[in-house]
């Protein structure tokens, strides 16, 4: 299930790839980890065997732009397909957000899949997701076979909703984005219907322009030909190709021995056992099993048999038994490595949030050393350099920095893809600056469009792409300095708490390093 935060305004959700064994999705999952871009740091979770077919699952932790300024972090999750997996593809199905069924086209392979559709239908109706309207894409894969199915005949047996579909060659990487696109707008869509996500803002952002910005950002495709294949935002350099990109990040591999282990206890016993999808606890025996559920005369049968047959003695219940508790701990590893893996890559997003912020602190502190030490050094262009390393790091389209004059006003003498000063209003010049009020109150603004506030009119001015502002005031204890702005468009993330009172900190060295160059320079310090 989604994992909402509306204050913190962050949203994580899950998706899970579901189909028959071989039927192409680790190979799909496989290709959007390819094509992400090398920088977005994505890692593939394997867990399989030497022959590279999954045990317990595939996962793909992944994050997209920010959607009404909720910050976006999604699971794909691939199965494993064959029929002894049936545990873990239930387990791994519960709280799923949306699904993507990849179907084998083939038609020598088309009863498999339609077994692997009605068992995902199941196991959805046992979490209590309702199959009707949990979010579906369905993928008609392994186009380029000879023979495959009718795609009229496919539809009418699996998508009787009339779900978003694509056509794939997944190990061509045709059809591939295409469905993970899809599958991020039919998330995203309920998602942002059910819960409200953005509903304050007057002007909300459309799915479609979102997923097109999320395709841009994370793969650097704009859309596809009719081929189905890529055409990149950028073109691509004489003697290159565009199909065979480098490996975005690494993929981390658990294997598994191929040999298979020797034969359980409980196989040697023919008493019947349920074929039933798992279950928390065995069936109740009936009446007519309760012969055999008693235990058999040990002395006698031992006595009687061979010592490889001892097993035979075992009570069915106690065999039905160990099947499940298998079942359980089968579950049980399954859960654990997902949550691993998912942990794994917590600590790779803290680890970039730890060194953005990082880097937020080193500008300030090589730009302030530079103009104290250096008084041939280029200011203003220090500054703005300064400026917009600063709004790249926060994802903000507008900055600006102004500096406290005597005459008590505020100088915008910096300002990174602004063409206005928002605190100026064009019908009131005369008005009080907001800017002014937020350095007099001396403490930060963080404000969403819609919110009341000091920022609610400077973000109106800004334009109706504008849906957030924060302002820092810069001050010593002896000296007010000015103030640093950056203002939010569609698309960006909305400060957390913690990133706040980060840039609370940014802005007390920015105010300490200003004061010192001003000190230093003296009278040669103007902007």
């Amino acid at each position: 299930m989604v994992e909402l935060n509306h204050s913190e305004r962050t949203m994580r959700a899950k998706i899970v790839y579901y189909g028959p064994a071989t039927g192409g999705k680790t190979t799909n999952l496989q290709v959007i980890h390819r094509r992400a871009k090398r920088e977005k740091g994505f890692d593939l979770f394997s867990i399989d065997t030497a022959q590279n077919r999954t045990i317990l699952f595939d996962l793909l932790p992944m994050s997209t732009p920010a959607f009404q300024n909720y910050q976006l972090r999604f699971q794909l999750i691939g199965v494993p397909g064959q029929k002894l997996y049936a545990v873990t593809r239930k387990m791994l199905l519960k709280n799923a957000d949306a699904v993507v069924f990849v179907a084998n086209s083939a038609t020598d392979r088309w009863n498999e899949s339609l077994e692997s559709f009605k068992e995902m239908i199941g196991f959805l109706e046992g979490h209590g997701l309702d199959p009707a309207t949990i979010p579906t894409v369905l993928q008609y894969n392994k186009q380029d076979l000879g023979d495959i199915v009718d795609l009229q005949a496919m539809e009418e047996a699996m998508n009787p909703r009339h779900a978003p579909y694509f056509l794939a060659v997944a190990n061509q990487e045709k059809g591939v984005l295409e469905t993970f696109a899809g599958a991020l707008r039919a998330t995203v869509s309920d998602l942002a219907r059910r819960y409200g996500m953005g509903k304050e803002l007057s002007h909300a952002q459309n799915i479609e322009e979102w997923a097109e910005q999320t395709m841009l950002f994370t793969f650097g495709v704009l859309k596809f030909d009719d081929d189905g294949d890529y055409v990149s935002a950028e073109p691509t350099k004489s003697g290159a190709s565009s199909s065979a990109p480098e490996p975005a990040a690494k993929v981390v591999k658990v294997r598994t021995p191929s040999k298979k282990p020797a034969p359980a206890k409980a196989q040697t016993v023919e008493t019947p056992i349920s074929s039933e999808p798992a279950r928390t606890n065995p069936p109740p025996l009936q009446a007519n099993s309760a012969t055999e559920a008693q235990p058999a005369p040990a002395v006698a049968t031992a006595t009687a048999v061979d010592d490889n047959l001892l097993w035979a003695t075992v009570s069915a219940a106690d065999e039905v038994q160990d099947a499940f508790s298998a079942q359980a701990m089968v579950e049980s590893y399954a859960e654990a490595a997902v949550g691993l893996a998912d942990h794994i890559s917590d600590l790779r997003d803290q680890k970039d949030s730890v060194s953005r912020r990082a880097a937020d602190f080193v500008v300030v502190s090589d730009t302030m050393k530079t103009l104290a030490y250096d008084a041939t050094a280029d200011a203003h262009g220090l500054l703005e350099q300064m400026l917009r390393d600063l709004a790249a790091n926060w994802e903000a389209a507008h900055a600006a920095l102004y500096i406290s004059r005597p005459d008590g006003t505020l100088d915008p003498v910096i300002r990174h893809a602004l063409e206005i000063d928002p605190f100026k209003s064009a019908i009131e010049p005369n008005a009080p600056s907001e800017g002014v009020a937020i350095l007099d109150a001396g403490g930060r603004v963080v404000q969403m469009r819609g919110e009341e506030g000091l920022l609610e009119k400077p973000i109106k001015r800004v334009g109706l792409e504008c849906v957030g502002a924060a302002a820092y005031p810069l001050f010593t204890p002896i000296r007010r300095v000015g103030l640093l702005t950056l203002w939010f468009l569609q698309g960006a993330a909305a400060l957390s708490l913690a990133e706040a009172e980060h840039l609370d900190k940014v802005a007390f060295e920015l105010s300490l390093g200003m004061h010192v160059v001003s000190d230093v320079r003296g009278a040669s310090w103007k902007l």
